[in-house]
């Protein structure tokens, strides 16, 4: 249904920032979206802007480095820490993980030629799906997509009305755009930590 409430107006949402104060939620509403839209014969990019938690590759079960943050920091290509997942089941999902934790950002000379460079990248997709949990993370993908649609996730009995209210104006702050919100009534998903991937 999040899936059909992005794509199904006229003018069809291609890249979406998800984002809420618990990375697995984050994650794996985050990988739904992407195999829905891989189901509906989208090719599609996920890509992880937190390389401290690395909740997609924790999502997926794959190693958190080469990534996001490596190709931020032009260290390496979009296309060099891109890696398929789902190939085995005709799903056209590619992943780019957290990347390694850097102590310093990147300059800004290096953003923008980073930026210029995902954007020819993200070309190539149909749907992109931005996992931005934290704050800091939906500050970098703010610094690659003008205003981003975003999807805040909330837990019924877990996030709190002011909660909601502060992730709300924040994602407004941020220079993002607030779509809607994703409700999770479930019991919290586990992903494997950092750490062990």
């Amino acid at each position: 249904m999040l899936y059909l409430g992005l794509t199904a107006t006229g003018t069809r949402t291609r890249t979406v920032a998800v984002s809420g104060d618990d990375r697995a939620v984050v994650a794996t509403v985050a990988g739904r979206l992407s195999l829905a839209a891989a189901a509906d014969a989208r090719a599609t990019l996920v890509v992880d802007a937190d390389a401290e938690g690395s909740p997609v590759a924790g999502y997926y079960g794959e190693s958190p480095e080469p990534g996001f943050s490596d190709a931020l920091a032009g260290v390496r290509l979009w296309r060099e820490v891109t890696r398929p997942i789902g190939a085995s089941d005709g799903l056209s999902i590619d992943v780019i993980p957290g990347g390694a934790i850097r102590a310093e950002e990147p300059d800004g000379a290096t953003k923008e030629s980073a930026r210029a460079e995902f954007a020819r990248f993200r070309s190539e997709y149909d749907f992109c799906v931005i996992v931005a949990p934290s704050e800091s993370s939906l500050a970098l993908a703010c610094s690659l997509v003008e205003k981003p649609v975003t999807v805040l996730c909330a837990e019924i009995g877990r996030t709190g009305l002011s909660r909601l209210q502060a992730d709300a104006a924040r994602i407004r702050e941020s220079g993002a755009v607030l779509h809607g919100l994703a409700v999770w009534d479930a019991e919290l998903p586990h992903l494997a930590p950092r750490s062990e991937l």
